[in-house]
């Protein structure tokens, strides 16, 4: 069940001997959700605040993740990946060509930058920012920059939305597509759906 406002995240856990330790996204995106996670590394280990200490024997918090099912149009196949914490299309900084820069994130954190504020990684919702083509090179560096603290918005040039599914369409040849900070090649369109309360994490 995805968190309830004013209600406690989580429940009380021992940590058991057997527990699967990940250092990344893409890595706790490989787990199953019979795993119980513990996080060492990753955008997700920062929106949960970096928990550290966990020992067997003690007792922490058990915490639900949702994941984002994401299902990838390539020019002459489909495919479907798991992802944890972010789906990235284009770039942040500014290249020769005016471009989009897109960013699906489910615990709000990317590249440790507070992109979307009011993302929680288990509110059965994804939070979408984008950035307008038109935006110059300099305010996009100092968005940047600024997006440490989410001191990014508002802007007229970057809107945030939130949703259960985003589905977008390649623009630009050249232009990237990352889940979890892993390149994806080949791709033409990439379908987004949040699937709540798929991982176990302790905190």
């Amino acid at each position: 069940m995805t968190i309830e406002k004013a209600m406690p995240w989580g429940a009380p856990i021992v940590v058991p001997l057997t527990t699967r330790d990940v250092d990344s996204d893409w890595q706790l995106a490989r787990g199953s959700a019979s795993d119980i996670h513990i996080l060492s590394g990753g955008d997700l280990f920062s929106s949960l605040g970096e928990p550290v200490g966990i020992t067997p024997g003690d007792t922490r918090t058990l915490v639900r993740i949702d994941a984002m099912e994401c299902f990838i149009t390539h020019t002459d196949s489909t495919t479907h990946i798991r992802a944890c914490s972010s789906v990235e299309i284009g770039r942040w900084l500014p290249t020769l060509a005016p471009h989009r820069y897109v960013v699906v994130t489910n615990g709000g954190i990317v590249h440790h930058r507070h992109i979307a504020p009011r993302a929680h990684p288990n509110d059965g919702f994804i939070d979408a920012m984008y950035m307008d083509p038109a935006m110059s090179r300099r305010d996009r560096i100092n968005s940047r920059r600024r997006a440490r603290l989410g001191d990014h918005l508002p802007h007229p040039h970057i809107k945030v939305q939130r949703g259960q599914s985003f589905s977008f369409s390649r623009q630009r040849s050249r232009e990237s597509l990352r889940i979890d900070n892993e390149l994806i090649p080949l791709w033409t369109a990439v379908h987004i759906e949040i699937k709540p309360d798929y991982w176990q994490v302790i905190v």
